[in-house]
């Protein structure tokens, strides 16, 4: 599994719930190099339950956006609202880059 630093949540009310937008530096770092992909996002899920396949995941867009400052990661308000309001994520994608867990407390 590839794992991003912590990023910095910003909460964007224009966008659909499904869309999510790092900068490319975070994308290289879990595996991505092309603008846009399509995975499968797991929320308020532990480590250990993603590495497991546990979870129901939810469908969406991944955007790696130059616009998208380093360190941070753009979603819809309603995903943060669902996310618990966090005010920081790591991202974790496993080995295939079609699951990606946001991960918003350390792992025990």
């Amino acid at each position: 599994m590839r794992h991003s630093g912590p990023l910095r949540i910003v909460p964007d009310f224009s966008f659909p719930f499904s869309k999510v937008v790092i900068s490319p530096h975070e994308g290289v770092d879990l595996g991505y190099i092309s603008a846009c992909y399509s995975v499968r996002f797991y929320v308020n899920v532990s480590l250990d339950a993603f590495a497991r396949g546990e979870g129901d995941g939810i469908q969406a867009q991944l955007f790696l956006d130059h616009n998208c400052k380093q360190g941070t990661v753009e979603i819809s308000r309603a995903l943060w609202e669902k996310l618990g309001k966090p005010r920081q994520a790591v991202l974790v994608a496993d080995d295939t880059g079609q699951k990606v867990l946001f991960l918003t407390k350390k792992p025990e």
